[in-house]
């Protein structure tokens, strides 16, 4: 791993696989510590249009609907921007932004972008201003199980405060499923932490009615996250990759919320991460929460990655959910959770291709049509994404008739 400064951030990336099969992440998107796409740094898209400039209501023209004008829509001008028209709260000056909508292609897996409250912001309730906070709730540790974790609406320090995350998934055309990430936060000094976390289970939030409740879903055996650190004055740390361990040797999918940990493993080679290390940037098509306004991001605010998940030399599962929270020390595992972004539904493999055949279990022919009490032999075929290790589960087989009585 190598930590390079160029065109004014830190990249963190390398290449290819021992076959010579190049498993880094194509040139989809830039990974350039920049929001708004720029010309000439190799990716055919960026979080949002470059090169701008930001424009907003009724200036964003047909670009953004007239009901996202009227609310103030915010609009990058230029192209190839996966995000824009974002909007102010409609309410309250201090209430949460709208989040933009996707504008990219098409041919995606999952897209999501999610903002969270920060200390100015009045929750849904009315009742108090703030993060959506692990100190709201049940005191958290980076290694609790999603049950052990409760939240709530309340101050977090400046440093640790997260404004938003985003996420990308697709299949480039080698069948290789890549993921970009990338996030905001508010302030840039201080000792602290972010993490972008790939769940298998369905994770969301309880309570949401009064704004304080709890964790649903699980995590499971092969669930993966990414990391970035910020050191003391939030100069950017080593980045790291972790898998949900169970205790022994289990398969994939294996639930074991209370019982397993967060497990390092070698950053991966095909993979990349920047942040704008270099100085302050544009925002995107949406309302920044930043310490310089709604339309710039401090130097250090902002980081993104992409990772091939193809030819990992360890396993993990296919992904369903994806949020990012933040955490007091990025020097120290044990310190408090902090901020996050609610869980939110994504995907990282595609929907497997199905295919049972029915047979005649005496001569092996296969069924077209099946009679009442008659005896079958059944098999299913599954096909999904390659790389991604032998599918698993259990499947129930069932006849239907459409036969009216």
């Amino acid at each position: 791993m190598a930590i390079m400064a160029a065109a004014g951030y830190n990249l963190v990336a390398t290449a290819a696989s021992a076959a010579g099969t190049t498993l880094a992440p194509d040139n989809f998107l830039s990974i350039d510590g920049n929001i708004l796409w720029t010309s000439g740094d190799g990716g055919t898209w960026g979080w949002s249009n470059g090169p701008g400039p930001l424009v907003s209501g009724v200036n964003a023209g047909s670009h953004c609907t007239s009901a996202q004008q009227a609310a103030g829509a915010v609009y990058a001008e230029g192209a190839n921007g996966l995000f824009n028209c974002g909007e102010p709260n409609a309410t309250s000056s201090t209430g949460l932004p709208v989040p933009p909508v996707y504008t990219g292609p098409s041919n995606i897996l999952a897209e999501t972008f999610e903002s969270s409250p920060i200390n100015t912001t009045t929750d849904s309730c009315g009742a108090n201003t703030g993060s959506f906070s692990f100190n709201g709730g049940q005191q958290g540790k980076w290694d609790n199980g999603l049950s052990q974790l409760g939240w709530g609406v309340g101050s977090v320090p400046s440093k640790d405060e997260l404004a938003n995350a985003f996420a990308v998934s697709r299949m480039n055309s080698l069948g290789q499923i890549e993921i970009y990430f990338g996030g905001q936060r508010i302030i840039n000094n201080g000792d602290s932490h972010i993490d972008f976390q790939f769940l298998q289970s369905m994770a969301g939030l309880t309570g949401v009615a009064n704004c304080s409740g709890g964790f649903s879903g699980q995590r499971e055996q092969g669930d993966f996250m990414f990391e970035i650190n910020y050191d003391n004055g939030g100069a950017l740390g080593n980045p790291a990759f972790y898998v949900w361990t169970c205790p022994g040797s289990q398969p994939t999918g294996t639930a074991c919320d209370t019982t397993g940990s967060w497990t390092t493993e070698p950053f991966p080679a095909n993979s990349a991460v920047a942040t704008n290390a270099g100085g302050a940037i544009s925002c995107g098509g949406w309302v920044c929460e930043g310490a310089l306004g709604p339309s710039q991001v401090d130097t250090n605010e902002f980081m993104e990655g992409a990772v091939n998940l193809s030819g990992l030399p360890f396993s993990i599962g296919c992904a369903s959910n994806f949020f990012a929270q933040t955490r007091s020390s990025g020097s120290s595992s044990t310190s408090q959770l902090e901020a996050f972004t609610p869980p939110t539904t994504f995907a990282t493999c595609t929907t497997p291709g199905v295919k049972t055949t029915p047979v005649d279990p005496t001569t092996g022919n296969p069924l077209t049509t099946i009679a009442p009490n008659q005896q079958i032999s059944d098999s299913m075929t599954v096909t999904g994404t390659t790389g991604l290790g032998t599918p698993t589960g259990t499947a129930t087989f069932y006849v239907c008739s459409n036969t009216t009585t």
